[in-house]
């Protein structure tokens, strides 16, 4: 595992001895200057976990805008572009297929990742059958989130380059 931490500068003080570090994130350290930052909407009606996973990603350097429910994250999802959406399948407002579809509906080609504490192997396959691009069960661990997270991006760039190449418009 690479460290997030690089030792740019280090000085003996009388006191002892002084470390200066920079944070970087190491999969984005060549294209600092040049990578767009990724955006992504989570809609889950859990607060605190809405915040922990704003904050994990945000460290990853994306962009994060949350929605407690659908019916303030399916506005959100049409107005601005996200590269990626994670949603709860508990809902207040609906059921996550019902969401799930309204969502293809506005942004066909965004990944979509679904969460859930109480997964039901129906739910599952008729949200692959819609096209998400993963799905966490509840708890899951940081690495977790962000390994899912990369790889749906990164699946959606290749398939956005393959569109492209063909002459779709994406």
């Amino acid at each position: 595992m690479t460290s997030r931490f690089a030792v740019i500068d280090v000085k003996m003080k009388p006191q002892g001895l002084v470390l200066f570090l920079l944070l970087y994130s190491p999969e984005t350290k060549e294209k600092r200057g040049l990578s767009v930052k990724k955006k992504i909407l989570i809609i889950d009606d859990n607060r605190d976990l809405c915040r922990i996973m704003a904050d994990i990603l945000r460290c990853e350097r994306f962009v994060v805008s949350i929605a407690h429910d659908g019916k303030t994250g399916l506005p959100l999802l049409r107005k601005r572009k996200f590269d990626l959406m994670i949603m709860d399948y508990n809902l207040p407002d609906s059921k996550g297929l019902k969401i799930l579809h309204k969502a293809r509906k506005i942004r066909s080609l965004v990944p979509i990742i679904v969460i859930s504490a109480s997964p039901n192997e129906y739910f599952i396959e008729r949200a692959f059958r819609a096209g998400i691009a993963a799905f966490i069960p509840k708890p899951f661990g940081i690495m977790t989130l962000t390994g899912v997270v990369k790889e749906a991006l990164k699946t959606q760039k290749n398939s956005d380059s393959l569109q492209r190449r063909r002459g779709h418009r994406v």
